[in-house]
């Protein structure tokens, strides 16, 4: 069941069965490398962290929880997805 998504939820197929992907956009901020939320279920984790963007933290207990991280270099994908 998807919420509202006609996509199909991307996942990773390895030893341990399908892993849930969610998608980080880098952005180059005053020096400062930051991942920015591009899909429905990294901008969920962000609202829950109360934050806007991932930190390596996050990453690390994101990874812990089951999903694997990738990483989009399309700027367009921040815009689509920006934390409200």
């Amino acid at each position: 069941m998807t919420l509202g998504n006609p996509n199909p939820i991307p996942v990773v197929r390895g030893n341990f069965g399908a892993r849930p992907i969610i998608l980080l956009h880098p952005e180059n901020v005053y020096g400062e490398q930051k991942l920015y939320p591009c899909c429905e279920r990294s901008n969920l984790i962000c609202r829950l962290a109360g934050t806007k963007t991932f930190t390596n933290e996050m990453c690390r207990l994101t990874r812990a929880l089951g999903f694997d991280i990738q990483v989009q270099y399309q700027p367009q994908l921040k815009e689509q997805w920006k934390v409200v």
